[in-house]
């Protein structure tokens, strides 16, 4: 009798034991999913726009084309910068540029070389923030500018 009294004990607890660890498993993936999901839509909250000044954009240093971009108020962290070159038949070379010095309301030169590119039809912009992670985000282009023909 004291044999089944005994095993009863040890069947409840192994079953005690099981759903913790159960428990455990499923909070782990669901705090993980949340903080994914959180950090994603905070991050969506960054609006940064960034424009180029059509005057400034500068062909005459060699292999390398400079422009002038501002940005206006917009919440974010912004560390880099996207440049865009497109040709004639649409086909672009794009480098980043850093711009963690560039504030809200202020204005950069940048330079980059243009990728080979001889008949440069447009330059395309898109910022790219830093979550609270360190996680780079490129955001989507916010300005492009037609070259004059």
């Amino acid at each position: 009798m004291q044999k089944r009294g005994m095993s009863t004990i040890i069947t409840t607890v192994i079953m005690i034991v099981l759903v913790l660890v159960a428990v455990g498993v499923v909070w782990g993936i669901i705090q993980n999913l949340l903080s994914e999901e959180t950090e994603e839509i905070s991050s969506g909250l960054d609006r940064i726009t960034l424009k180029i000044v059509g005057s400034s954009v500068d062909f005459s240093e060699s292999g390398k084309v400079s422009l002038i971009i501002n940005r206006d108020i917009g919440k974010g962290d912004l560390i880099k910068i996207r440049i865009i070159l497109y040709d004639e038949e649409g086909d672009g070379y794009s480098e980043d540029v850093d711009a963690s010095t560039l504030t809200e309301l202020g204005s950069k030169k940048f330079s980059i070389t243009t990728g080979g590119f001889s008949d440069i039809q447009k330059i395309s912009i898109a910022p790219i923030t830093e979550s609270t992670s360190g996680k780079e985000t490129l955001k989507g282009i916010t300005n492009t500018y037609k070259i004059p023909s």
